[in-house]
């Protein structure tokens, strides 16, 4: 009589370890299509004022941190990576300071500096 035995392979997640680097500009970039999505949601009318107001706070507050995180993060493919992810945050550090949250003001300019600020700290990532 044959046996057979039923092997089932041990299968583990292959997953890529993310440096440092990576996912400190990932995760700014996420932030900033947050604080974009935010920023449309207040000018449709879909979130109060008060709650972007409170929500540009902690937005700030990720901001402050992230250049000094950037530049201890270990894993950047070069010292120009740096850089220029650390421009592209300071290019949109005035929309997340001042914010424009009422009708009288450029609120569509502020969302087309943080989308392109948002894909471009993406795309340094290769997201």
């Amino acid at each position: 009589m044959l046996s057979l035995v039923a092997l089932t392979p041990s299968v583990s997640g292959c997953e890529m370890v993310k440096s440092a680097y990576v996912s400190q500009v990932g995760g700014a970039a996420e932030e900033l299509a947050a604080v974009a999505t935010t920023l449309r949601l207040v000018h449709e009318g879909r979130v109060t004022r008060q709650y972007a107001q409170s929500t540009f706070a902690n937005y700030r507050e990720v901001l402050v941190s992230f250049e000094p995180k950037l530049r201890k993060a270990e894993g950047a493919p070069a010292p120009d990576s740096v850089v220029r992810a650390v421009s592209v945050s300071r290019g949109v550090a005035q929309v997340i300071e001042s914010p424009c949250l009422d009708d009288g003001c450029d609120w569509r300019g502020q969302l087309a500096a943080l989308e392109t600020a948002a894909a471009a700290l993406d795309e340094e990532v290769g997201g």
